[in-house]
């Protein structure tokens, strides 16, 4: 026997010996682990947010002596400077209202506070301050009717919406009389609660 075959025969041998148990091997095929389909869950929550900005916060009436002729003198915000009825009335922005805005995200109710009458800021029980509303987007509020500040607080409005669009106008009358002495800064207060 020559050498190259018998090296031939070797090689043979070897191929043979290493490919055939992997041929008599069975091979089965099942999934690797990974996952084909998964499911996500997000969880969002937005807190709830009362919040009433007063757009326009201040009302001025100016500086104005007694009408002596008439024996009273009577403003009412929700006129203009020239239909004031107090010719000796001089000064004062006369602006349209108080406007209130709902800018958060819950419907509010909305109270006003007084922090007095308007016979105890003048000191004479012939005088007034009174309050009227223009609200169209409340459920339930005083008409726009004015109303005399005889009590400390009053609900004036159910289910102020939400949005620019829906302001709240407070409008202020105020009768003083000639014998009144008093007067000042009449603070009022706007309190929110959230709408049922």
């Amino acid at each position: 026997m020559s050498k190259l075959f018998i090296f031939w025969l070797t090689c043979f041998l070897l191929v043979v010996s290493i490919v055939s148990p992997l041929l008599l091997t069975s091979y089965s095929f099942s999934p690797t682990g990974f996952a084909v389909e998964q499911t996500a869950i997000v969880t969002l929550g937005v807190q709830e947010q009362l919040v009433i900005v007063l757009t326009n916060d201040t009302l001025n009436f100016g500086s104005c002596a007694i009408n002596q002729t008439q024996g009273f003198s009577f403003f009412d915000s929700s006129l203009n400077n020239s239909q004031v009825d107090n010719s000796l009335c001089v000064g004062g922005s006369f602006p349209n209202s108080f406007a209130l805005r709902n800018i958060g995200n819950v419907v509010a109710n909305v109270s006003v506070e007084f922090g007095t009458t308007g016979q105890d800021f003048f000191n004479n029980t012939d005088s007034w301050i009174a309050f009227g509303l223009m609200a169209d987007g409340c459920e339930g509020y005083f008409p726009s009717t004015f109303t005399q500040v005889d009590q400390l607080e009053f609900i004036v409005c159910d289910q102020l919406p939400i949005g620019v669009a829906q302001d709240l106008l407070v409008h202020l009358q105020v009768f003083v009389n000639a014998s009144s002495r008093g007067g000042g800064v009449l603070p009022i207060q706007f309190i929110a609660s959230p709408a049922d």
